[in-house]
């Protein structure tokens, strides 16, 4: 066991992690490793979920934020919006016409002026609460025992953390070299 400290971004990329973990075939000693951490965040994750929870407000103007991204999106060959995923998480849409978009943008924001103004003070107290740090401990792994492969992504946010520990094999004795006389 670790006594860890992390922001809350980093808490939400070990919980991904561990999610990933979750669904795969492996030892025992990972799997107890993994259903140890899991059980020992769900409560932070939760509360930052609850924290961060849009007011319905805001939850309406992003549905028509999204469907206003997705109407001036370019378009790939099947016809669907392009976009490009950030962080491996939000998308970011490739526009037709970037001005046309944001003239569009601002006439939702104009329309929906208190919504847009709640909205973007929730943006910012949410960058906030990813900066906050909480304390947990939890179960560490020992890579060179386990006998799974690891996308990077999940082995980068179990290594950063140090939730994962490597052992170093110990060197080889070092064999005295026979005296010549």
């Amino acid at each position: 066991m670790a006594t860890i400290e992390l922001t809350n971004k980093e808490l939400l990329d070990v919980w991904e992690a561990l999610n990933y973990l979750r669904n795969q075939v492996c030892e025992i000693k990972l799997a107890y490793a993994v259903a140890r951490n899991t059980r020992a965040l769900r409560n932070l994750v939760d509360a930052y979920n609850e924290a961060v929870a849009l007011p319905a407000a805001v939850r309406a103007l992003e549905t028509k934020r999204v469907a206003l991204c997705e109407k001036h999106a370019q378009r790939d060959a099947q016809g669907n919006p392009v976009a490009r995923l950030v962080d491996g998480q939000s998308a970011t849409y490739q526009m037709q016409d970037q001005a046309v978009f944001e003239a569009a943008w601002a006439a939702l924001v104009q329309e929906n002026e208190e919504a847009a103004q709640l909205r973007s003070k929730h943006l910012e107290a949410t960058r906030e609460i990813l900066k906050e740090k909480v304390t947990v401990e939890l179960h560490t792994i020992d890579l060179a025992k386990v006998k799974l492969d690891f996308p990077p992504r999940v082995l980068e946010a179990l290594l950063d953390r140090v939730i994962c520990e490597v052992a170093t094999p110990a060197a080889p004795p070092v064999e005295a070299e026979p005296q010549q006389s």
